[in-house]
This record gives structure tokens, C-alpha cells and sequence, in this order.
């Protein structure tokens, strides 16, 4: 989980131009201004999640093993573009 977590503070720091706060919670790591949660599985693959306007998460994109590429496949989805944020 730490080096999911220091993985992912380098990509999103690449990604936006600032710093963006993970929340951990359990085996999940949240953006919450983001709307995009990743959860680590039993296999140790990483779920990506989207919040829908109702607060619900939904599986967003296919499990992998490498948390950036999880967070990756969801990012542009969810409207996201190198500076932008929800």
C-alpha cells in the first residue's frame, strides 16, 4: 500500500502540476475532489472506481497490478486532463 501510495503521488503530481490528496481508507485510496477511487483486491490487482452524481462507486475500468495504470484508465474517463480537477 505505501508504494501504491508513493507511485501514485508522483503520477498525480505529473498529472495535475500540483499536489493532490490521496485519502487511505482500509484497501482503498481516494481522490476525493476527483471523484476516483482505486481498491486493492485479495490478488493485489487495483480496482478502479468512479462516483456517480449520487455518491455511488462503480467499477470504471478493468483490475491491473500497477495502481498508476488503474488510476490511468479511469483519469480521462472522469474528464480529467493534465491540469484539471472536478
Amino acid at each position: 500500500m505505501k508504494a501504491a501510495r508513493t507511485a501514485l503521488d508522483a503520477a498525480l503530481a505529473e498529472m495535475t502540476g500540483s499536489p493532490t490528496h490521496l485519502r487511505a481508507w482500509r484497501n482503498r485510496l481516494t481522490l476525493t475532489h476527483h471523484g476516483i477511487q482505486l481498491r486493492l483486491g485479495p490478488e493485489t490487482r487495483w480496482y478502479p472506481y468512479l462516483q456517480d452524481d449520487d455518491g455511488e462507486w462503480w467499477p470504471a475500468a478493468p483490475p491491473d497490478s500497477d495502481p498508476v495504470t488503474a488510476l490511468t484508465a479511469v483519469w480521462s474517463r472522469n474528464g480529467e486532463q493534465g491540469g484539471g480537477s472536478r
